[in-house]
């Protein structure tokens, strides 16, 4: 057969073209759990997870970390709920390695909830509440824990170094530390009963598949290339700025971010109402409250060049900058209606952002805005047309941040 007559062939007769055959590995999922204990609560809030890959790559892509939240309440109809999913009790991730910081998200609970509800689909939502009992509807409500009882779920932690680009592995030799800091337990869960909120969560443990590389000569390869140059994997992180809104706030409110990125791929921003941070309500909700428009500025631009709108009846330029912050292809599981700023207490989904991506092409990095080659002040300029009462307006920074191994087996990061 001619090369034109192979060309002119559909893809179903093309039986000369078929995959790889992959290189000789083995694969198990390793469990790494906290090294300085097994319990935690508001006296103790930190926990610390050591991670290696002495002995392999982990793959984690396809990582998870696994909570069980306990109801410490003993009092009849002290029933929690879980606001949003087992990732509402994080209030902070870290992760370190030999004392350098590679990556910290604070409100990490807030962002992680926004990014669920911008990134996935309809079957990644139905997912989401079997996996880490999060809401199985449209709302911001996930399961609920009784009195003297516990719940366990699973999260994937979206962070940069954890879900590198193109679903790069950790490479062998590398350690480091996650560390999670718990949230005040009145902001992360809500007791309909509106009594003291008392939980803990026992046993915390990270599960990551890692496979090793049977082929000697293979390794032989590897090994002579990280002993003499930095490897790099890059990922989606995302930097916290909080604001404060006072109650009385009527016309333009304009709040510094400061960020300082090598490739800022778009920016998110969310109010929040300091009377809902309270033990009986839904604390990691945000809502447009009176927003009238908004616009981001950086080095002297305006980002959109036009301000974006909001109301009752006009929300779609908003909601398009939203729905392209975290993926290219328009996902996420917002209706409408729960991104109105009147929405009831429950459903509240509103927020304010920006695509700043200069490509939509997953194959390319360093895509977005580089914000940190000089000392230009970033803002957010928000209009009120009514006080919304005293808020939060919290902030993130979507950015790419480049993690390198080098030859000594350290890590480095550029963000």
């Amino acid at each position: 057969m001619s090369e034109n007559q192979q060309i002119n062939l559909p893809n179903s007769m093309r039986y000369g073209k078929s995959k790889s055959t992959a290189v000789s590995a083995s694969c198990s999922t390793r469990q790494f759990g906290a090294t300085n204990g097994s319990v935690f609560n508001a006296n103790t809030n930190e926990i610390r997870i050591a991670v290696s890959s002495h002995d392999g790559f982990l793959d984690c892509s396809r990582h998870s970390l696994e909570l069980t939240i306990k109801n410490l309440s003993t009092d009849a109809g002290d029933t929690l709920t879980l606001c949003s999913d087992v990732a509402c009790v994080i209030d902070q991730v870290r992760i370190e390695s030999n004392g350098t910081i590679l990556e910290t998200i604070d409100r990490y609970n807030m962002y992680h909830n926004h990014k669920m509800l911008w990134s996935t689909d309809y079957s990644d939502w139905r997912q989401r509440g079997g996996t880490s009992c999060g809401p199985v509807d449209d709302s911001n409500t996930g399961a609920t824990i009784p009195i003297n009882s516990e719940i366990t779920g699973t999260v994937q932690l979206q962070s940069g170094l954890l879900l590198a680009h193109h679903k790069k592995a950790i490479p062998m030799g590398c350690s480091f530390e996650i560390v999670l800091r718990l949230g005040v337990a009145n902001t992360v869960l809500q007791n309909a009963a509106d009594t003291q909120v008392q939980y803990e969560v026992i046993n915390p443990r990270f599960f990551c598949p890692i496979y090793k590389i049977d082929n000697p000569s293979v390794m032989s390869d590897y090994m002579q290339v990280i002993n003499t140059t930095p490897i790099s994997i890059s990922g989606d992180t995302a930097k916290s700025y909080i604001s404060a809104i006072p109650a009385g706030t009527t016309a333009a409110s304009i709040s510094q971010l400061n960020d300082r990125s090598l490739s800022l791929k778009g920016v998110v921003s969310m109010l929040r109402a300091n009377g809902t941070l309270v033990r009986n309500q839904n604390s990691l909700e945000a809502r447009n409250l009176n927003v009238s428009s908004y616009v981001f500025n950086f080095d002297g631009q305006r980002y959109p060049t036009t301000d974006v709108l909001l109301s009752g009846t006009n929300v779609g330029r908003a909601y398009d900058q939203l729905s392209k912050v975290y993926t290219d292809d328009h996902s996420g599981v917002v209706i409408r209606t729960n991104f109105l700023p009147g929405v009831a207490a429950g459903s509240r989904q509103g927020s304010m952002g920006v695509d700043l991506k200069k490509f939509d092409d997953e194959q390319l990095r360093m895509v977005g805005m580089n914000t940190a080659r000089n000392s230009s002040p970033s803002t957010i300029e928000v209009v009120f047309s009514a006080d919304p009462g005293a808020s939060e307006l919290m902030t993130f920074a979507v950015c790419e941040a480049v993690f390198t191994r080098l030859p000594n087996g350290s890590l480095q990061v550029a963000s």
